[in-house]
């Protein structure tokens, strides 16, 4: 094994670590954010249900004040517009914290493009040619292994946003 390989190994480990370890910071940060963009769309149905059935409740001694159902009715126009605005904080948040997850991703490959290519024949730690021998970076996984697995656990995240953004989209419709 070359001076190179035992150079580049350990370093490589860190590269996995601190991408994995960068997605999990990022998806925590998903998490919360769309935790707050539940609690938003939540908030728009609500308010839209009870406005629409605003009609008909019985609202005891307050129905004789003048306009009070008026005063309702713009008072829950506005909170659908609030919390609008706080779920479109909320995809905005989603949106940073997947940048992050897409950089912490590309994080672990850049390591391996800033090595020196090794001579032919000799193994390659990019793992690119089954053909070739491939140096593994923990046990038997090529760092090729590292980097599918972190691009599709992100390409998850994606997949999820663009539902989530649909989901928006059609809300915002009503």
């Amino acid at each position: 094994m070359s001076v190179n390989v035992r150079l580049w190994r350990p370093a490589a480990q860190r590269g996995v670590r601190n991408g994995f370890s960068m997605i999990e910071g990022a998806r925590l940060k998903w998490e919360e954010a769309s935790s707050r963009g539940l609690a938003a769309a939540t908030g728009i149905v609500n308010a839209h249900l009870s406005g629409r059935y605003l009609g008909q409740w019985d609202l005891g001694v307050l129905s004789d004040l003048e306009g009070i159902r008026e005063c309702a009715a713009k008072k829950l126009q506005w909170q659908q517009g609030t919390y609008a605005e706080k779920l479109q904080d909320a995809l905005e948040d989603l949106v940073a914290s997947l940048a992050s997850m897409d950089e912490a991703a590309a994080s672990i490959r850049m390591y391996v493009n800033e090595i020196d290519t090794p001579s032919k024949g000799s193994p390659s730690p990019l793992g690119e040619n089954r053909n070739e021998n491939v140096i593994p970076v923990y046990g038997a996984l090529p760092l090729s292994a590292f980097e599918n697995w972190a691009r599709e656990t992100v390409d998850m995240f994606h997949r999820e946003l663009k539902v989530k953004i649909h989901q928006a989209r059609v809300m915002s419709q009503r």
